[in-house]
């Protein structure tokens, strides 16, 4: 998937997620070590990850600084869909880039970005950052 690439991204959405943890109290990240012991099936790793138990679901990245590259992953537990997106814009829905995924419409498990530009309805389409590599996984 491709689309225009923000120079202002990854870097703030990189702070953003480091602000997070950062802010988080040590008690906190230690008591919910699920994020930590989550094993994909692709096997894929990362460097980081904090657990939002309110969601019951964690975010997971590496940050490349040499290639200003942020790997990421959205774990959750969900029987619908589950969305993640950042606004560049402001801090409302209408705005944001986001990825979508979910069972829709009886069809197997995918995963889609969406330029959401109204509160009517989710468009699939473009975004705002160069998206590689994406997909979605059941456990």
């Amino acid at each position: 998937m491709g689309g225009r690439r923000s120079s202002s991204f990854p870097n703030a959405a990189v702070l953003s997620l480091l602000s997070l943890s950062v802010l988080l109290p040590a008690s906190l990240s230690q008591s919910h070590s699920s994020c930590k012991s989550h094993k994909f099936s692709t096997k894929k790793t990362f460097e980081n990850c904090i657990d939002l138990p309110t969601l019951n679901a964690a975010v997971h990245w590496t940050f490349d600084a040499a290639t200003s590259a942020l790997s990421m992953a959205f774990s959750a537990k969900s029987d619908g869909w589950i969305a993640w997106g950042l606004n560049p814009q402001g801090s409302g829905m209408v705005g944001t880039q986001a990825l979508i995924a979910g069972k829709f419409a009886g069809a197997a498990l995918s995963v889609d970005t969406y330029d959401i530009q109204s509160y009517h309805a989710a468009v699939k389409g473009p975004i705002s950052y160069n998206v590689t590599g994406i997909s979605a996984e059941e456990s």
